[in-house]
């Protein structure tokens, strides 16, 4: 049922954030050809500002709909509907914060493709196979412990990411509590603070920053990759804390009124 959760879910938003890191990529692609080192005229602004816009406006987008998607399912009226459907409240959670995550690592990648399309036209094409001989080089250079660190940095950053949006979801459940009343949205983003304001303390009492995986005296003794590793546990914990806190309010405390 989990997997018929994700297709769905996967279809619903598909549908809007695929066209826009499209575009994202192609308004990238285009700026790229009014870009000239030598002047910078009317139409190049025009269309910088437009790359820049619409980086701002995918970002803000899938924020919105990750926020949309979770409140309008499970916490208004499709509530009712969601809930006596034959799957466990902790795979409808799973399914959105997946789905979330992945969306996520996607508009990360159509980003990065916009920015190579925004300079490829910059760089001369006598040039490209001597740069591309240079990134193998160096590509070729790097040891085992060095991969390692960008892979755990990867990690590290979905994580995060992950971290992040169960915090939007902990919020969110919390809000729709019958102590809130009319005030669910206050409340909500209330949740929110508090929530950060007590994984800050947790960050502290710890000493690893949770957000960056930067690792507290403690842990400096070890090798860095271990330090990281300690620190994605860390925040794999807290992550789950906060799906246990969402599945719990939303089973046993939710008021859809």
């Amino acid at each position: 049922m989990l997997g018929k959760l994700l297709k769905y879910e996967f279809k619903a938003t598909g549908r809007i954030l695929l066209p826009l890191y499209g575009a994202m990529v192609l308004v990238g692609l285009i700026t790229s050809f009014f870009i000239n080192e030598n002047s910078f005229g009317a139409s190049q602004a025009i269309f910088t500002m437009m790359y820049i816009g619409i980086c701002i406006v995918s970002v803000v987008i899938t924020l919105l709909l990750v926020i949309q998607r979770f409140s309008k399912n499970l916490l208004s009226d499709e509530g009712y509907l969601m809930f006596t459907l034959p799957v466990s409240t902790s795979s409808l959670i799973i399914s959105k914060l997946i789905v979330a995550v992945c969306w996520g690592i996607v508009g990360t990648i159509a980003g990065i493709l916009s920015g190579i399309a925004l300079f490829a036209t910059v760089i001369p094409w006598s040039d490209i196979p001597e740069m591309l001989q240079y990134i193998f080089t160096h590509l070729g250079a790097i040891n085992s412990r060095d991969w390692l660190l960008m892979f755990e940095t990867i990690v590290g950053c979905i994580f995060s990411y992950a971290l992040f949006v169960m915090a939007i979801y902990t919020s969110l459940s919390v809000g729709q509590l019958p102590f809130a009343g009319k005030h669910r949205k206050a409340a909500s983003i209330g949740a929110f603070f508090v929530i950060y304001i007590i994984y800050t303390a947790v960050a502290s009492v710890v000493g690893v920053d949770l957000a960056t995986s930067a690792p507290g005296a403690w842990l400096m003794s070890l090798s860095v990759p271990a330090q990281m590793a300690i620190a994605m546990m860390i925040q794999l914990v807290v992550i789950f804390i906060l799906f246990l806190l969402t599945r719990f309010f939303l089973k046993k405390h939710l008021n859809l009124e």
